[in-house]
C-alpha cells in the first residue's frame, strides 16, 4: 500500500481538506512505556457535552495553520449537542465543523488554536497481527485523568475490511479493558503510531473476558476520499454535501434500533443522548434500548459491573454497566416479568412474572435451574440475601413467601397483609424483611423468627416500593401518595420527604446508611439527606420516560433506572 501517498491526498468528506500528514514508516525500535504514555497525553483530547457533562475522546491528527483535526467515533459527538474539545494543556474549545466519514463510526471534528499541539503520527493498520501488543488512551467517564492500557490484538476481521460497512469499520479485536468513555481515544502501537480509532467494548460471557474494538486507520484513509483532486466536479460539491448529511443522520435515528437488536453492541444500544437538568454528582453513561416493552424491574451486583433487567417483553437482559453492551438475553416467563434480581457474585438470576412463577437462572449459562410455584396469584417482587441462600416475594394473594433458594424449598409464608404486596426488601445483615401493600401499611419482620416486628402507618395511598438499611434500623417507604417516609427500628416516623410530583417506584438506601436514592412517575431520580430529610440532588433528562424501577451499586458508584419507554439508563458518580 503506499500509505504516504494515499495520506498526501487525503479529502475528509466534502469540505474538511487535510493536508499532508507526516509518515513515521522509518521507525523501528519499540517504544518504552513512559514515551508512549507521553505521546498517547500529548495527542488524546477529551471530548465533553456541556449540558449533560458526558464524554468521549478523540485524537489531534492534522494542523493546517491554527485549525487543527480531531479523528472521533460518530456516536462521540454525531448528536446534537454543545460539544466542546479539552486538549492535554487544559484548555477547552468549541468545535468549529464537523464531518462524517461515510460508512464508518468515524467522525473528524475541528477547532481553532494558536497553541501548538502534537499531532498523531500516523501508523499503518495493515502491518499489525494478531497477538502484537497495543495501546489505547482514552477519557472514561468515571475518572478525570487519562487511561492507557494496554493489550494485544486478539484477531482482525478479514470481512469487515472488505466491507468496512457491515460493522461500520470495527475490525480491530483486542484484549485491552477499556471503559466507557474511552470511545473515539487512539489505538497505538509500539512504536506510537497511530493504527486504529477505539470504540467498542463488551464481556465475553462464555470467557468472561472483556472485549474491546477499534477501526482500523487504513479504512479511515481509504474511505474517507470521496472524490479524489480533479475527479469531482466543483459544481456537483454543494449539492451532494446536503443531501449526504442529512441522510447519514436519518441512518443513525432510524437504523440504530434495529441494528441493535441484531448486534448487542453498546453505542448502537444508545436511544439518544439527553439532556441532564438539575444539580447533580452523577453523570448519564448510557441510556440503552433493546428491550421491547417497559422495563419493570432492575438489579445490579454491588461491584456496579453486571445489571439486569426484565419486563413486560418475558425477557431477561443481562447487561455490562462499564461498557453499555447486552451480554444475554434469557426468553423467560410466559407472561410479564414484575420483578428481578441478582446475587451478590452475579452467578444468579431470580426473576417473578405474572404467571406466578419465580425461576432461578444459572448466569453464565443462561439456564432455568429451578421453578418455584406456590404462589396463587401474580408475583409483584421478589428480593434476593447478600449470601444468596434466601429468596422472599410478595404476591397479589396477599402473601409472602421465604424460599430456600439451593433447594427450591418453601420455609415460611407470612401472612398478615390485607390486600396485595407490592414490594419486598431484606436488609444485608440478613435479620429483617420489609412488606409493602396496597393496604398502605409497612411490616417489618424478624428473619430468623419469622414473627411481625412492626406496622407502619401514615401513608395515604398504596405503597409501591420499600427498602431497609444494611443494619436494619432503617426503614424507607415510598408510594401512591407521592412522599417518601423514613422510619427508625422502633417504628418511629421520623421524616417525610416531599419533592416527587407522582408516583414513587423505586428505593434504595445507600451502604452506608446515610442516602436515600428514589426513583417515580415524575421521570426523576432523587437523592435525599437520611439524616436531615434534606433533598440532595435531582436527576433528570429531558426524554425520559417514567421510571419503574431503580438499583444502585455498593458506594452509589453506579445507578440505575428501568423506564417505560424501554429504556435503562446507567449513571455514574462523578469522580
Amino acid at each position: 500500500m503506499n500509505f504516504p501517498q494515499k495520506l498526501a491526498t487525503l479529502m475528509v468528506g466534502l469540505s474538511l481538506i487535510v493536508l499532508p500528514l507526516q509518515s513515521t514508516r522509518v521507525m523501528s525500535e519499540a517504544l518504552d512505556q513512559n514515551e508512549i504514555r507521553n505521546r498517547a497525553k500529548s495527542i488524546t483530547v477529551k471530548i465533553v457535552e456541556s449540558n449533560s457533562s458526558s464524554n468521549g475522546s478523540g485524537v489531534i491528527f492534522n494542523r493546517q495553520n491554527n485549525v487543527y483535526s480531531v479523528l472521533t467515533n460518530q456516536h462521540v459527538v454525531g448528536h446534537n449537542g454543545n460539544y466542546q474539545i479539552h486538549t492535554p494543556d487544559g484548555q477547552k474549545h468549541a468545535i468549529t465543523n464537523k464531518e462524517e466519514i461515510p460508512g464508518l463510526d468515524l467522525m473528524v471534528v475541528q477547532f481553532k488554536s494558536n497553541n501548538d499541539y502534537q499531532t498523531a503520527p500516523m501508523g499503518d493498520s495493515e502491518e499489525i497481527a494478531p497477538l502484537q501488543q497495543v495501546y489505547v488512551s482514552g477519557f472514561p467517564a468515571i475518572q478525570a485523568d487519562l487511561d492507557i492500557v494496554d493489550g494485544r490484538i486478539r484477531s482482525i476481521r478479514q470481512d469487515v475490511l472488505k466491507n468496512p460497512q457491515k460493522q461500520l469499520g470495527y475490525a480491530l479485536i483486542y484484549t485491552n479493558q477499556t471503559l466507557p468513555g474511552s470511545s473515539g481515544g487512539a489505538v497505538l502501537d509500539d512504536q506510537g503510531r497511530l493504527v486504529g480509532i477505539n470504540g467498542e467494548a463488551e464481556r465475553d460471557i462464555r470467557s468472561g473476558r472483556d472485549i474491546s474494538r477499534g477501526i482500523p486507520i487504513n479504512l479511515f484513509i481509504s474511505l474517507s476520499i470521496n472524490y479524489p483532486p480533479g475527479e469531482a466536479p466543483e459544481e456537483e460539491t454543494p449539492e451532494e454535501e446536503e443531501p449526504e448529511e442529512e441522510i447519514s443522520e436519518e441512518e443513525i435515528s432510524e437504523e440504530e434500533p434495529p441494528e441493535a437488536e441484531v448486534d448487542p453492541e453498546p453505542e448502537e444500544q444508545i436511544a439518544y443522548v439527553p439532556q441532564v437538568t438539575g444539580n447533580s454528582n452523577y453523570s448519564l453513561a448510557y441510556n440503552l434500548a433493546k428491550h421491547q416493552d417497559e422495563i419493570k424491574s432492575v438489579s445490579i451486583t454491588p461491584n456496579g459491573q453486571t445489571v439486569v433487567t426484565g419486563g413486560r417483553d418475558r425477557e431477561i437482559k443481562v447487561w455490562n454497566a462499564l461498557s453499555g453492551s447486552l451480554e444475554q438475553t434469557i426468553p423467560a416467563h410466559d407472561e410479564e416479568i414484575k420483578s428481578v434480581a441478582i446475587s451478590a457474585n452475579g452467578n444468579v438470576i431470580v426473576s417473578a412474572g405474572s404467571d406466578r412463577k419465580i425461576k432461578i437462572w444459572n448466569r453464565r449459562t443462561g439456564q432455568l435451574e429451578r421453578t418455584l410455584e406456590g404462589h396463587e396469584d401474580v408475583v409483584n417482587s421478589i428480593a434476593l440475601s447478600l449470601n444468596g441462600d434466601t429468596i422472599v416475594s410478595g404476591s397479589d394473594d396477599h402473601k409472602i413467601k421465604i424460599w430456600n433458594r439451593r433447594t427450591g424449598q418453601l420455609e415460611r409464608t407470612l401472612e398478615g397483609h390485607e390486600d396485595v404486596v407490592n414490594t419486598v426488601a431484606i436488609s444485608a445483615d440478613g435479620n429483617t424483611i420489609v412488606s409493602g401493600s396496597q393496604d398502605t401499611k409497612v411490616k417489618v419482620w424478624s428473619w430468623r423468627t419469622w414473627e411481625l416486628k412492626q406496622t407502619l402507618e401514615g401513608h395515604e395511598e398504596e405503597i409501591r416500593t420499600v427498602a431497609v438499611s444494611p443494619n436494619g434500623n432503617t426503614i424507607v417507604s415510598g408510594g401512591d401518595d407521592h412522599t417518601i417516609r423514613v422510619w427508625d427500628a422502633a417504628g418511629n416516623l421520623k421524616h417525610t420527604l416531599r419533592g416527587h410530583t407522582d408516583n414513587i417506584h423505586g428505593l434504595v438506601v445507600s451502604t452506608d446508611g446515610q442516602t436515600i436514592i428514589s426513583g417515580s412517575r415524575d421521570r426523576s431520580i432523587k437523592t435525599w439527606n437520611i439524616a436531615t430529610g434534606a433533598l440532595e440532588q435531582s436527576l433528570k433528562t429531558d426524554h425520559s420516560d417514567i421510571i419503574n424501577s431503580i438499583a444502585a451499586s455498593a458506594g452509589e458508584q453506579v445507578v440505575i433506572s428501568g423506564n417505560r419507554d424501554r429504556t435503562l439508563a446507567i449513571w455514574y458518580l462523578k469522580q
